[in-house]
C-alpha cells in the first residue's frame, strides 16, 4: 500500500446540536497525508488458444483477468509470453501456461497485486496427414453405407519434421446413405468398426485425409431384382381389351433386401 495526501473539502456538520459546534481552523475542509490505497489483487490468465499440431509448445494468447477480479477504468492488459504444457494434441484440455503480461495502469503496474492462473480449456487440434493413391471399390447395392478400400498404391505425407506416423490399416470407407448412384462421396471412418487405423509413437497427433484430385468417390449399381412371385390376375367379364388387374399384396421379389420396400 502507499501513504497519499487527500484533501477532503466541502464539510457541513448537521444534527439536531450541530449550531453548537464548528469545524477548528474556521474551515470546511480537511487536509492529511496518512491515506492510504491498496494495490488491488489481479490474476491473469488467457482467453482458449486453439491452434492444429506443429509440434511446438507455442501458443498465441490474449491475456485477461479471470476469477472475480478485474482491471479498473481505463487500465489494460498487453503483451505476454504464453505456452502449452506439452505439444500433442487434445480438445479442451489442453494446458497453456502465462507470463510477463505488461500491465498498462499509469503506475507502472504498481496499482495491482499480480498473479498469473493456467488456461487449462485449450486445444490443439489434430494435424491432417495426407494420403494419395487411395481407391474405393465399386460394387452392388447391398442396404450397406460401408465401402471397400484399396490402399495397395497408397502414399502419405504432411507429418511433421522429426514425427513417426503411418498407416496401419486402411479400413473402410463410409458413404453419406445406402442408396445406390454414381460418383458418391467416400469419407475415412474415424472410430468404431472399419476405422483406419495410424501408428507410430505420434500417430494421436494425426486424422486421416484424402489428397489429390477431389474426393475419393464410388459407384454403387443397382441391385437386380431377378423374378417376382406370387403374382394374381383378378377375374373379369369380357371386355374386348387384353388388360388386367393384378394382386400384389403377396408378391415375393427374388433379390430384395430384407427391409427394403
Amino acid at each position: 500500500f502507499y501513504s497519499m495526501g487527500y484533501t477532503v473539502s466541502g464539510i457541513t456538520l448537521n444534527g439536531t446540536d450541530a449550531a453548537n459546534y464548528y469545524l477548528s481552523g474556521g474551515s470546511n475542509s480537511l487536509t492529511g497525508s496518512d491515506g492510504v490505497i491498496t494495490a488491488a489483487a489481479l490474476k491473469i490468465t488467457t482467453s482458449d488458444v486453439n491452434k492444429t499440431y506443429d509440434r511446438s509448445l507455442g501458443a498465441q494468447g490474449v491475456a485477461q483477468a479471470t476469477q472475480g477480479t478485474q482491471l479498473f477504468g481505463s487500465d489494460a492488459l498487453s503483451g505476454g509470453t504464453f505456452a502449452f504444457t506439452n505439444w500433442n494434441a487434445g480438445a479442451g484440455n489442453k494446458v497453456v501456461t502465462v507470463s510477463g503480461v505488461t500491465l498498462n495502469d499509469g503506475n507502472g503496474g504498481a496499482n495491482y497485486v499480480v498473479s498469473y492462473v493456467d488456461n487449462t480449456t485449450s486445444t490443439i487440434n489434430k494435424a491432417n496427414l495426407s494420403i494419395t493413391g487411395v481407391t474405393a471399390t465399386d460394387r452392388t447395392y447391398n442396404g450397406l453405407t460401408t465401402v471397400a478400400l484399396d490402399a495397395t498404391n497408397a502414399t502419405i505425407s504432411g507429418a511433421v519434421s522429426g514425427d513417426t506416423v503411418g498407416v496401419q490399416s486402411i479400413g473402410s470407407g463410409a458413404m453419406a446413405d445406402k442408396n445406390a448412384g454414381t460418383g458418391k462421396t467416400v469419407s475415412f471412418i474415424t472410430s468404431g468398426s472399419g476405422a483406419y487405423v495410424l501408428n507410430g509413437t505420434d500417430a494421436g497427433n494425426y486424422q486421416l485425409v484424402t489428397s489429390g484430385n477431389g474426393p475419393l468417390t464410388v459407384n454403387i449399381a443397382k441391385a437386380d431384382i431377378t423374378a417376382i412371385s406370387g403374382l394374381t390376375a383378378a377375374d373379369k367379364i369380357y371386355d374386348k381389351t387384353t388388360s388386367a388387374t393384378l394382386t400384389t399384396g403377396a408378391a415375393v421379389f427374388a433379390g430384395k433386401l430384407n427391409g427394403d420396400v
